[in-house]
Order: C-alpha cells, then sequence, then structure tokens
C-alpha cells in the first residue's frame, strides 16, 4: 500500500494541548517603605500653591 501523501498547502493538524492552567494573579502596589505612624513627604512637585518669587520680575 503506498503511504498517503499530504497536499503541502495544507497546514499540519494541531496536536491536542493540556487545558491551561489557572492564571497567576495580578501583582498588587508594593507597600510603602515607611512606617504607618510615619508622615509621608511631600512632593514638591505636587505643590498646590502658585509658585512665589523672590522678587519682582519689572526689570
Amino acid at each position: 500500500m503506498e503511504a498517503a501523501v499530504q497536499n503541502p498547502r495544507q497546514p499540519e493538524p494541531i496536536p491536542p494541548q493540556p487545558p491551561p492552567c489557572d492564571p497567576e494573579p495580578p501583582i498588587g502596589e508594593p507597600e510603602p517603605d515607611r512606617l504607618p505612624d510615619e508622615a509621608p513627604i511631600p512632593n514638591p512637585d505636587e505643590n498646590p500653591q502658585p509658585p512665589q518669587y523672590g522678587g519682582s520680575l519689572d526689570g
């Protein structure tokens, strides 16, 4: 008997895959590097007040 020749244009059959495992839980936020009773240091880039200049800008 002659072996069946597959058409080269046909894709190879995909072997059965095992079921996927449970996905890992998302990574949570890391704990801050300070003690709970320690006051956070204010960020100068987030200062809500307008900038204060030392002198006049009239020149």
